[in-house]
């Protein structure tokens, strides 16, 4: 099924049966970067709700179901069941998997990889630039991955890319996940490490054996 808008800020839209999709949401918003399609495809039985803009050059399983105020950006790959609450934020050229839940004020960067079932608590960020504002930081920018089940508890901010990768069934849980710094172990498993783990406010090393 074709989604018509007449508004000239919409490219094409594709949809399977049984979607709806609130009038204030903007459903193949084009895109003002470059060499991006102007087609969006949404699967069977989306929920898209009000104050949402779904850019067009984007492919977007069965099932997705948005909150209100989410931005989905351009040449994404999303998986079927996709659920993303209020508020939340998936930038350009993202993979996400099947079964995934995105909470509310959540920020996904750039070229980001999400496996399958990851679930993300309210107000997690996930950054790429190892060098923010360099010039050239463009060339070395490289999405995170996070594997199949992984569970990032409310407030965590995570900007390591690609390595380490999250083992499966990693957890960042309770207040030391939202106050967790990024140094940690590239080799340890998913727990503090000593000092290699610090509390962003006291800047005093969590303790070894507190998942984050």
């Amino acid at each position: 099924m074709e989604y018509r808008k007449d508004d000239a800020r919409l490219g094409r839209v594709r949809l399977g049966p049984g979607c709806e999709i609130d009038p204030e949401a903007l459903v193949g918003y084009l895109s003002p970067r470059r060499n991006v399609s102007d087609e969006l495809i949404i699967g069977e039985g989306a929920r898209i709700r009000s104050g949402s803009v779904i850019y067009s050059g984007s492919t977007i399983g069965a099932g997705l179901e948005t909150g209100h105020n989410v931005v989905i950006r351009e040449q994404s790959e999303i998986g079927d069941d996709f659920n993303i609450w209020n508020n939340s934020v998936i930038d350009y050229g993202c993979t996400i998997g099947k079964g995934v839940k995105i909470h509310c004020n959540i920020y996904i960067a750039q070229f980001t990889v999400i496996e399958d079932g990851v679930f993300m608590a309210p107000g997690v960020t996930i950054a790429n630039a190892i060098h923010p504002g360099c010039p050239d930081s463009g060339e070395c920018m490289k999405g995170p991955v996070r594997k199949r089940g992984c569970r990032l508890g409310g407030a965590v901010r995570d900007n390591r890319r690609g390595n380490p990768r999250r083992k499966r069934f990693c957890r960042f849980e309770g207040p030391a996940a939202g106050r967790a710094g990024i140094r940690k172990s590239s080799t340890g498993p998913c727990r503090a490490e000593g000092p290699e783990v610090q509390d962003r406010q006291t800047g005093s090393p969590i303790p070894v054996g507190v998942a984050i």
